[in-house]
């Protein structure tokens, strides 16, 4: 049997095209936790009305499909990608990526429903960088890290593990060295919702901490922490500074009442000693007072 020549120049084409593409996807990185958006020029389905577009996004996994206008999204990407409808109908199929994850890093491709068959668009390489923050913390304050996934996690300090392999049991010691657990350091660090607490930092606490995945020890975000001594006077907002205000205040009306009811007295007397009355023609008298209160 003759070969088929123009089946196995097709298939040659076809083979070329996909490493063609696959060779040169769009570079992006993206630190963990922030949004990123993966463009795709969708020009060429110009003409197909969105009730009959069919979007397709995908990795090693299904990401997102757009289809006749809705979205369904993959397993691990609820309500993190989307695909902007108002873009559709601009021929933007960009996809965006919230609340990232060190899993969302991989090759993404974009199709679309042309005829009767998907047809490719374009690809992505999303890389996943560790995030980087530096933080102070008042002394006797709590130190909040984000955990940024939903799989165990380990915490570091220094070259010290934390927090165990796995978010089970909830509570963890916080050592004071590399090997023996210092007084008063249990129960310190905790996981609460999707972050990791550390509670009571002192001066001691200070440094670098990482919080890395536990099956892959990648590093998720690393947190350079410095802690703030607190003010030995006492502040102008402090329950003791506001008494000690309120009483300053209460102490110089008592001493100007009691002196106006001393100045109303003293008048008082003096007025009847002179026999002043308040009628018009009195102003001899009234000098009079004037001159007995100066002298006293």
């Amino acid at each position: 049997m003759w070969p088929r020549p123009p089946l196995c120049l097709a298939a040659l084409l076809l083979f070329t095209r996909e490493l063609q593409v696959s060779s040169s996807p769009v570079q992006l990185s993206v630190s963990v936790g922030d949004s990123v958006s993966l463009p795709c020029d969708g020009a060429a389905a110009a003409g197909i009305p969105e009730e009959k577009m069919h979007i397709k996004w995908k990795t090693s996994r299904p990401v997102l499909d757009s289809i006749y206008g809705r979205a369904y999204p993959g397993q691990g990407f609820e309500d993190r990608a989307e695909v902007s409808r108002e873009k559709i109908r601009q021929g933007d199929f960009s996809l965006t990526i919230k609340s990232t994850l060190l899993s969302d890093e991989g090759l993404y491709d974009c199709y679309y429903r042309g005829r009767d068959i998907m047809e490719f668009l374009g690809n992505v390489k999303l890389t996943v960088t560790s995030r980087i923050e530096s933080v102070s913390v008042p002394a006797g304050g709590d130190l909040s890290l984000p955990l940024y996934t939903r799989e165990p996690v380990e915490l570091l300090f220094g070259g010290t593990v934390l927090f165990p392999q796995s978010p089970e049991p909830r509570m963890a010691k916080l050592v004071a060295g590399p090997d023996e657990p210092g007084p008063g350091d249990e129960l310190r660090v905790s996981v609460w919702g999707e972050s990791l607490i550390v509670r009571s930092l002192t001066a001691a606490d200070q440094g670098q901490y990482t919080v890395r995945d536990n099956r892959t020890k990648r590093a998720i975000s690393t947190v350079s922490v410095s802690v703030s001594e607190e003010d030995p006077s006492p502040s102008a907002s402090s329950p003791a500074a506001a008494a000690v205000t309120l009483g300053v205040i209460l102490a110089v009306t008592a001493v100007c009442t009691v002196t106006t009811l001393i100045m109303c007295l003293k008048r008082k007397t003096v007025l009847k000693t002179l026999g002043l009355r308040r009628y018009p023609g009195n102003e001899t008298k009234e000098a009079q007072y004037t001159e007995a209160n100066s002298l006293h």
